[in-house]
């Protein structure tokens, strides 16, 4: 199926005037709404602009044909056939040739269905404003029943269109034309008779000319040859068209012929180029939306990247203005230490502070202490003095209004007086062989001072008085 517009118009042109119908595509279906034609109000051409259009016309003379051409470039085959229909001598006036591909044979040629058709008939598409219309493709009314046929099937098959003026017998395949008899009405003695040998010729010529056996019988269109006469004549003619397909659109093939797809185009050149611009015009607009879909995009960007800039400026200077004020409170607390420190006394604070960082941390004799337990063995109480400091017990034998000794340190001790009371839940001899292995495990690292071990019927306690040093 040709790609073209979703919705658009499909017509039919006729000496008369034209028929036509909307058609929508859906889900690889199409559908026709709409159906007119020129006897009920014609179609204005104000309703055609900017929309898809394809449209099909019933030439005259047509001749259509297989052969074996170049196929090294359009041009080169266009000359080809050119040159092999000039020899027939059927065309005396100018005509205009459109062809379709049917199978490659080497990289030079390739077999080739054309069709051939006098520009007068193609110049009645003039009734349209080809700077308004979209003409998505312009054939002859062959080409679009020859469609309809290759829609439902890709077999080889005849179809038999009638209308007012003639009837067309078409043998095709797959949508591509080999041959056509046209019987013009007016100049028939028997229509009927002229239609059966017409049928009769095309078989033949299918057969023994390009090797095709024809599977099926069509018919379509109407007027003095129904598939009943067919019928009776032997022919097992079936509609092409469903009998059930909506309105009389059973009875115009080529309306629905029009909108599927077919290699033969005789779209003129202004035509062409409204067309040409047409999709110019889809491709910048698309591109138009996309730009403007990256603008917005940076425009939002840009402007969350403003609010947070902002954010972030506002939270910077409020950042800058609380470093001014603590380094202005800074400052006058040092300016306020300075006038209150005694300058002679720095180097006693100095050392009294490497005095202080020499001492041990509370956090690592505690790791030491409870690294040397043995099993069965607990702590109930650890007791660290600071040098020159009063123990719980000396201070609940002194007067409070009494001053104890001073705090601080003295100037050269960093050793604490550690004291350890703890319960052996074991029998003896074995809670004495445990508490000496907790005296030898906390001697290398601690100097013990004292120790004092005291057993009962089923345990024993201890109290051990270490130093403890840096």
């Amino acid at each position: 199926m040709k790609k073209g517009g979703k919705t658009g118009y499909t017509i039919s042109l006729t000496d008369s005037g034209y028929q036509a119908a909307r058609y929508t595509r859906e889900a690889g279906t199409i559908r026709l709404e709409e159906m007119r034609s020129s006897e009920t109000g014609g179609l204005p051409c104000l309703v055609l602009r900017g929309k898809h259009v394809c449209a099909c016309f019933p030439p005259r003379s047509a001749y259509a044909d297989v052969g074996e051409f170049s196929s090294v470039s359009a041009d080169a085959t266009l000359a080809h056939i050119r040159t092999t229909i000039d020899k027939t001598g059927l065309f005396n006036e100018h005509y205009c040739v459109s062809y379709a591909k049917i199978s490659d044979i080497d990289a030079v040629r390739a077999r080739f269905s054309y069709l051939a058709i006098p520009a007068t008939d193609v110049d009645r598409l003039s009734v349209l404003n080809g700077s308004d219309v979209l003409l998505d493709a312009y054939r002859p009314i062959e080409a679009s029943v020859a469609a309809v046929a290759g829609s439902t099937t890709k077999e080889t098959c005849i179809v038999m269109f009638e209308d007012d003026q003639f009837v067309r017998i078409i043998g095709t395949k797959a949508g591509v034309i080999y041959h056509l008899i046209t019987i013009q009405k007016s100049g028939s003695f028997d229509l009927l008779a002229e239609t059966l040998a017409g049928i009769s010729e095309m078989t033949s010529l299918l057969r023994i000319s390009y090797n095709e056996t024809p599977q099926t019988v069509f018919t379509a269109g109407r007027g003095e040859v129904s598939i009943e006469d067919l019928r009776k004549s032997d022919i097992e003619a079936i509609g092409l068209l469903p009998e059930d397909l909506s309105g009389d659109g059973r009875y115009a093939p080529e309306l629905l012929g029009n909108v599927y797809g077919s290699e033969y185009d005789f779209t003129p050149g202004p035509y062409r180029r409204a067309r040409t611009l047409a999709h110019y015009a889809d491709y910048s607009l698309l591109l138009s939306l996309v730009m403007i879909a990256c603008a917005s995009l940076l425009f939002l960007l840009g402007l969350h990247c403003s609010l947070e800039s902002r954010d972030l400026e506002k939270r910077t200077g409020a950042a800058l203005h609380a470093y001014t004020r603590d380094m202005a409170m800074m400052e006058q607390d040092c300016s306020a230490l300075l006038k209150d420190t005694d300058p002679e006394r720095i180097n006693e604070l100095i050392a009294l502070y490497q005095r202080f960082e020499s001492e041990p941390r509370l956090h690592t004799m505690l790791g030491i202490i409870t690294g040397s337990i043995p099993a069965h063995t607990s702590i109930e109480r650890v007791e660290v003095v600071r040098p020159g400091a009063r123990t719980e017990s000396d201070a609940s034998h002194e007067s409070p209004d009494l001053p104890g000794p001073s705090s601080m340190p003295s100037p050269g001790s960093t050793a604490f007086q550690v004291k350890i009371e703890g319960v052996i839940r074991a029998q003896y001899p074995l809670s004495k062989s445990l508490f000496s292995a907790f005296l030898s495990g906390l001697q290398e690292h601690y100097p013990v001072a004292g120790a004092t071990f005291r057993h009962t019927d089923h345990w024993a306690g201890y109290t051990v008085e270490c130093e403890a040093k840096r």
